[in-house]
């Protein structure tokens, strides 16, 4: 009589990333996710086939992954699979023992079935957005990769976050709230953001305020506001104090008020780095304008470039790049503005030094070039072909790190859940 394969092990699935560093050019990395368990074998079994199906039955058309393995010994077991990071789903994993070669005729083959679903990570488990990857750590970032995902940064302003997908707000059924004060890092991994639904209140960007933060690797597309009132505008942050924002940048979007400090980027810029940043066809107006900061005091600008639309103020500060250098501290290194682009464009990389009485001027590592002058790198020495590139036919250079917005999204960075313990023991 041929006895079932004994299959001495324990099972406990958690949601466990291991990181598979990949650098890039634009300095990209890359996460492989699925679901880890202890396991103690048999010592009649060498091998075992793992399987893992979406949904709760094991239908070969849900297949996620199938993988033979030799354990001969207790040990975690790692499984990469294609796992969803935006929805909760039910998930199934199989677990058979192979007959050894010299047991055939003796043993049989043996399977179990373990049922798990991806599980919230973040603490709030009703949550429409709640995240279901990452701890909110530098090391494992929460995911984002959906609207309301987006939206429940809110609930987690200290925390480290990376962006997983596209995201577009057109269908967002209230007005955007600045997600504000954010502290940590948000890393958009190359992706947008588009369409945020502003309206007229106090309040007009993704973050309302960055303070001692890092933004990086995110797009922004598709904006079109107005503020009748004072507020502070700029489509990322309307304040950015003591920050770092790097391979950021912002496209065919029109920002604008009427007695504000606006900024197409960041509306007041306080001690705060910007690095490898563009702003391209934008159009932007208020008190103190510029593409990057309508009011700044310790700005430092890199490697940076502006191809403004059209720019109009009510007031003094009117730059290509800066609308107002509050102390004339601010720092350039490689930056450029195209000033032939169109009418009501100004006539210097910073508007107005207040303390001087200076406007409309370009101060060292800043120039103003024709737009024909940005469709190549060599016109552009300040800029590293490390992290820029000019594609083919296309008028300006884009940075490295952007996904195209036509490329097909497949299900994000693989992780798996957690499930109860279970065993899996012998049946003689």
């Amino acid at each position: 009589m041929k006895r079932k394969l004994l299959a001495l092990l324990t099972v406990l699935l958690i949601l466990f990333p291991i990181r598979a560093w990949a650098l890039s050019p634009s300095q990209a990395y890359a996460d492989v996710y699925g679901v880890s368990f202890p396991f103690i074998p048999s010592p009649r079994a060498d091998s075992y086939t793992f399987t893992i199906y979406e949904g709760s039955t094991a239908d070969p058309a849900s297949l996620l992954m199938q993988k033979t393995l030799s354990v001969p010994t207790a040990q975690t077991v790692f499984l990469p699979f294609d796992y969803d990071l935006t929805q909760r789903r039910q998930y199934l994993l199989t677990v058979s023992a192979n007959v050894q070669p010299q047991r055939q005729g003796l043993d049989a083959p043996f399977t179990r079935e373990y049922p798990f679903e991806a599980g919230v990570t973040c603490g709030h488990p009703e949550a429409p957005g709640a995240f279901l990857a990452g701890d909110g750590s530098s090391e494992n970032p929460y995911r984002v990769g959906t609207p309301q995902q987006l939206d429940h940064v809110r609930e987690h302003l200290s925390a480290c976050f990376r962006q997983t997908a596209h995201i577009d707000l057109s269908g967002w059924p209230t007005p955007w709230q600045p997600l504000s004060v954010f502290t940590r890092t948000y890393d958009g991994d190359g992706y947008t953001i588009s369409h945020i639904p502003f309206q007229n209140i106090e309040g007009f960007s993704l973050f309302g305020q960055l303070s001692g933060a890092t933004v990086r690797r995110l797009g922004l597309t598709g904006l079109d506001f107005y503020s009748p009132t004072g507020v502070t505008l700029g489509a990322l942050a309307g304040i950015t104090a003591n920050s770092f924002i790097s391979e950021c940048f912002l496209r065919d979007s029109s920002i604008g008020g009427v007695d504000n400090n606006n900024g197409a980027l960041a509306g007041n810029v306080n001690n705060s780095t910007l690095e490898r940043c563009y702003a391209a066809h934008v159009i932007t107006q208020g008190r103190h304008v510029g593409a990057f900061a309508g009011h700044s005091s310790g700005a430092v600008l890199n490697e940076c470039f502006a191809i403004p639309d059209k720019i109009t103020f009510y007031s003094y500060g009117r730059g290509t790049l800066v609308g107002w250098d509050n102390a004339g501290n601010d720092q350039f290194s490689g930056c450029y503005y195209s000033n032939d682009t169109a009418p009501g464009v100004a006539k210097g990389a910073v508007g107005w030094y207040m303390r001087s009485g200076t406007y409309n001027y370009d101060p060292a590592g800043t120039l103003g070039l024709p737009l024909g002058s940005f469709s190549s790198l060599s016109n552009l020495p300040g800029l590293s072909g490390e992290y820029w590139e000019v594609r083919e036919g296309a008028e300006y250079p884009t940075l490295r790190c952007e996904r195209p917005l036509t490329a097909p999204q497949s299900r994000a960075l693989q992780s798996a859940p957690s499930a109860d313990e279970a065993g899996f023991g012998p049946e003689d």
